[in-house]
């Protein structure tokens, strides 16, 4: 597992601790993704990158967190808030949610398939 982050600042000891609170946890099976708010004065990015065999069942959930899945036969779940998830050629069930203003590309020929924004609690 990789995790790619970037920070924009005024100085370096800003970026540092921008950077700093970028945090990637695992808890149980579902990797958690922590970022800081985005902000256009400090601005940041980051990443996870996982390389796995296509029968591992995956379970991510971001905040305004960019997803790629690519090639899984396995279970993939993922949520994001504010970002773009990508599923392609993921055979598996696929469960994936998109906040308001999050967008889900899907290119796929067979398993179960739900793709829609988070349910509400009433």
């Amino acid at each position: 597992m990789q995790l790619c982050a970037e920070a924009g600042a005024a100085t370096e000891s800003d970026a540092k601790a921008l950077l700093g609170e970028v945090k990637l946890t695992p808890p149980w099976q579902t990797l958690l993704l922590s970022t800081p708010k985005y902000l256009p004065e400090r601005p940041s990015t980051s990443f996870v990158q996982v390389q796995a065999s296509q029968e591992t069942p995956i379970t991510v959930n971001g905040e305004s967190a960019a997803m790629r899945v690519i090639g899984m036969h396995a279970a993939v779940k993922l949520s994001t808030t504010r970002a773009r998830i990508t599923l392609i050629d993921t055979t598996g069930d696929v469960d994936a949610e998109a906040g308001e203003f999050g967008v889900i590309d899907f290119s796929g020929d067979r398993g179960h398939v739900h793709l829609g924004r988070p349910r509400k609690s009433t």
